[in-house]
């Protein structure tokens, strides 16, 4: 982009594009550990698309919007038909995980899908410490459980260093999240 383009935009434009796209590459990552479990038959797990609609008045695309809430990030099936759900979140605050990060469809529908059986999880990724954790549904409802107690609106980065089997830190194996290492 030459200077000209540059100008054609508020100064505060790149810092909106960055914070929309927040979290892509992180998912773009979690893609590519995905087709290696599908080579490796370990699963077929797919990012959903989000549904994305768009008006048109006098010719010209206006008031994009998403058409319905989305369920989670990704879904498919494990070895032996275990059903996988999760959803991916990114966050660059070091110290904590902001709870507003993740919407209350995507708490519910993690909630039901661990309640019938299926493989849930979320993973979050610290950006300014380059870590992943990988918490179980249920371990991540009682993390939501103890900041309503503690009248918190975030999850403090401690309670994830604690690490136990449902609260993960994810290894990099070849560049990659392994967050299905233990299957």
């Amino acid at each position: 982009m030459n200077k000209k383009q540059q100008n054609r935009y508020p100064a505060n434009h790149y810092k909106n594009l960055s914070q929309k796209n927040r979290g892509m590459t992180f998912e773009k990552l979690i893609e590519r550990s995905c087709e290696n479990y599908k080579i490796l038959k370990v699963g077929i797990i797919q990012k959903l698309p989000t549904s994305i609609g768009v008006q048109s008045q006098n010719g010209k695309l206006v008031n994009p919007h998403f058409k319905e809430k989305s369920t989670v990030d990704f879904m498919g099936i494990l070895k032996g038909g275990i059903s996988i759900a999760f959803e991916a979140k990114e966050t660059a605050i070091e110290t904590n995980f902001p709870l507003k990060n993740i919407k209350q469809h995507q708490i519910d529908y993690l909630r039901l899908h661990d309640q019938l059986g299926g493989c849930s999880f979320i993973l979050i990724r610290f950006s300014a410490l380059d870590k992943i954790f990988k918490v179980e549904y249920r371990e991540f409802e009682k993390m939501i459980q103890e900041c309503a107690a503690d009248n918190r609106k975030s999850i403090p980065i401690g309670r994830f260093v604690e690490n136990s089997h449902r609260c993960n830190l994810v290894i990099m194996k070849h560049g990659l999240p392994d967050f299905m290492e233990e299957l």
